[in-house]
Order: C-alpha cells, then structure tokens, then sequence
C-alpha cells in the first residue's frame, strides 16, 4: 500500500497504491466460469473452451463473428448472449459486456428461466464491480443471491457471497468481506465435487487478498501458494504470482519481487493477457521506486496508463497515478505530481470508490511535506491515523512519517513515534525504512541517542 523506503529531497514516507489484484481474476473470471452451468454452456456454443491455451484468441474471433452477425441483422439466443458478453469483459470491453448481459437477462426473464436470470445478474455485478460501481454491484450480486437461495443453487449461492465479499473488500468493509468470502468458501469445501479446481484457487486468493490488505502477510501468502496447487487459467495463475510478488516486495525483497513480477509479465504477453500486463508493468515500476530509480519507475507507470485506458481499467489507473505522483515527487516535479493526484482523486470520484483513500491522503501529504507545507501534512497524516485499522502497514508508515515531522518541534514525540512505527515493522514483517537503519535506529528495544545530529538532513534532504 505504501513505500518503505525513504526517497528524495525531504524523506517522508510516500502512500502509494498496493500492487495486488482481486483473486477471481479481472481477466477471466475462471470462477465463474467454471461453477456456472448456464455461462459454461454460453461458451460452448459459442465454441469456447474455458480452459483452452488459446481461449484470447478464440474469443477475439467469436467476438468479430458476433459483429458481422449483428452488421447483417441476425439475431442471438440468450444463452449465446450471455457468452458474447462473459467473452467481451474478459477482454477488457465492459460496455459491450454489459449490453450483451442485459439483452440476455431480458430473453432470461420472459422465458422464466431463474437460473438463466441469475447468471446474467451476477454478470452485470461483476461488470459494475469492475468499473467501481458498488452500490449497484451489491443490488445485483444480493438478487443473483436471492434466486440461487430460492433454487437451492450452491454455484449461484457461493458465487453470489464470494463476489458481494470481493465488493466489500473493494469499498474498505473489510470484516464482512471476510465473513462473505469465508461462507462462499465453506459451501465449496461442503461440496468438492460440485465446483471446479479453479472455484477453490479463486476463494483461497480472495481471502489471501483479503488478509494482504489488512497486513496479514504471512498467512496471505500462504493461502496464495495454496491457491497455485489447483489447476487454474493463466490469468489467474498471474494474479497469484503478482500477489505473492507484492508481499516480498514489502518486505524488502526486491530480487524475489523482480523475478515474480517478470514472470508474470512474461505470461501476460505470451498469453496475450493485455489487462494484467497494465498491472504488471505497474508493480514493476513500483520495483524501480523502491531502489531509488525514480525515472524507470516513471517509465513503467507510464507505459502501465497507456494499457489501463486502453482496457478501461479505470479504478486501477487511479492507483497508479498515486504512484506517479511519489515518483514525479522525488524528481521534484511537484506541478506535475499535484496533476496526476488531482486526476486519482477525480477518477475515485466518479466511480463513487474509497478505495486506496488513506494511499491517496499519504501522497497528498506527501506532496504538502515537500513543498514544506508541514502543518498541512501533519493534518492529512493524523486523519489517515484517526481512521486505519490497527496493526497495519498503512498505521506504520503514518507513525513513521509524522515522527520526521515532530523532530522540528518535539523530538521526544518524535522518538515515540518511531518506536511505535519500527515495532509495528518487527510485527508486520516489512522492511524498516533504510535511513533510520543506517543511522542507527532501527531496533525500537535499544537505547538511542535520539534525535540525530543531523536532523536537518533527515527531514530536509540536506543542511540549511
């Protein structure tokens, strides 16, 4: 979620967005697939093979058959309908998708047909949730739900707790998240032979990413490598790679993230997997961020947008414009990084998502520090501070960059706020910012000789 080394002129802690992607892939929705006995039919008809090596090639062909089929005024069954638009969002064109879902639902409900109709809700869910539209994901993910409680349907009734989970994770509800994405799980694990391998991969990464985002790292990666044992797609199996990448990227481990986040992006282009390559090249410029190579780490974001506006993936460009903004910091464009700040917060808004609110409050705090504006930083981060869960990254790297803060007018404070962030560190496996490592302050036990002499330094980049 946010940067745990110190970097630039004034070394305050930059918030950036976390480089972890939701487990039922935004690519495939290999989940759905598989659990769904209408939309596996859809795509048979269609002559699609869920799990077929070449399936981006085989959709892209059905998807411009369909089109010359709709150019001659030819019409589609619902079934079909429903394919064309699961085939149009997994390759990222979510209006299509989303026109192609709501012709079938209405094909669905004058021919009676509740399984179809719950299918096709459930869809239109998924397209809103990808798009940032949660109250509206959360109507159609709880009447799907309704009708697969209704039937009895144990794939209608997992999918439905498992994707309202995954809404909740998205607006911040982390608890019931947990609890939603928990009973999905239980119902799979009540009946194995009822749902696909794919179904288990896709839960045991939901609730990896559900304990990622609130700092449990260990027992996240852990339900991430036990998601890679189950036979997936390749999307999906990048998800997991980049999730598990992310987490060592935490901790410090900056030749482990490179080779996960390289192998990622290597099956993305060999599979064609335009969406996540977007996500790729961004936690690969969050890697270049970390070390200090703020210039690739600009490159790749950039190169990251252009592939984020291209498969409308905006609620993910919003994030990375958070990370461009730490980068353009520390290569001292504040101009520019106010810009890509202002665009984030513009895109939240109109997606009506708080997610990453507390990474996008680091980064403007971030830029009020630089521009000396410290009380406005101090706000920003005490804000941040009254309202995170404890125990987590985000409560860390707050404490830590309101303790660089107070060495210019308390510097007991500022010594307390450094234990409290170090020891949160220790807890959460993370790395500790390297300055205060090297100056001798990384283990909150020992006695200090605090604040450094050259505090100055520490706060500004160098001595006035």
């Amino acid at each position: 979620m946010n940067s745990h080394r110190v970097s630039g002129s004034g070394n305050i802690v930059a918030g950036r967005d976390i480089n972890i992607t939701t487990g039922v892939d935004p690519g495939t929705h290999a989940e759905i697939i598989s659990q769904n006995t209408s939309l596996k039919r859809s795509f048979v008809r269609l002559g699609l093979d869920p799990d077929s090596d070449d399936l981006d090639a085989a959709i892209d062909k059905a998807l411009e058959d369909a089109r010359e089929k709709e150019e001659s005024d030819s019409s589609f069954d619902s079934e079909e309908l429903l394919g064309l638009g699961f085939a149009s969002f997994h390759r990222g064109r979510n209006s299509r998708a989303e026109g192609y879902f709501r012709e079938s639902l209405k094909m669905f409900e004058k021919s009676g047909d509740m399984h179809g109709k719950g299918t096709a809700l459930g869809c239109l869910g998924t397209v809103a949730q990808r798009i940032g539209e949660y109250d509206e994901a959360r109507e159609l993910f709880g009447e799907s739900l309704r009708i697969g409680q209704d039937l009895e349907d144990k794939q209608l009734i997992s999918y439905g707790l498992g994707e309202m989970g995954m809404t909740e994770l998205a607006s911040g509800n982390f608890a019931e998240a947990e609890k939603l994405i928990s009973e999905s799980l239980a119902i799979k694990n009540e009946d194995p032979e009822g749902f696909d391998q794919s179904a288990f991969a896709s839960s045991l990464n939901n609730l990896g990413l559900l304990y990622h985002n609130t700092s449990r790292l260990k027992e996240a990666e852990e339900l991430y490598s036990r998601s890679l044992e189950f036979k997936n797609t390749p999307a999906s199996i990048v998800t997991t790679i980049m999730n598990i990448a992310s987490i060592r990227l935490q901790r410090g481990d900056f030749l482990g993230a490179t080779e996960l986040y390289f192998q990622g992006l290597g099956i993305c282009r060999e599979e064609g997997l335009r969406f996540h390559e977007g996500g790729a090249m961004k936690c690969i410029g969050d890697v270049f961020f970390e070390m200090n190579d703020f210039e690739t780490a600009m490159d790749h974001y950039i190169e990251s947008l252009v592939i984020m506006e291209e498969t409308g993936n905006r609620l993910d460009e919003a994030g990375t414009r958070i990370n461009l903004a730490n980068a353009l910091i520390s290569l001292h464009d504040l101009p520019g990084a106010e810009r890509e700040l202002t665009l984030s917060e513009k895109i939240y808004k109109e997606l009506r998502s708080s997610r990453d609110r507390d990474t996008l409050d680091m980064a403007w705090a971030s830029l009020h520090y630089h521009r000396k504006e410290f009380a406005e930083a101090k706000e920003r981060l005490e804000k941040i501070l009254s309202e995170v869960e404890e125990n987590t990254i985000t409560e860390a790297n707050c404490k830590y960059n309101l303790a660089i803060i107070a060495l210019m007018y308390d510097p007991e404070e500022s010594e307390n706020l450094l234990r409290e962030s170090l020891t949160l560190h220790e807890k959460l496996g993370i790395s500790k910012p390297q300055i205060m490592v090297s100056l001798g302050y990384g283990d909150p036990s020992e006695e200090w000789d605090y604040p450094p002499d050259n505090w100055e330094e520490v706060l500004f980049g160098k001595s006035r």
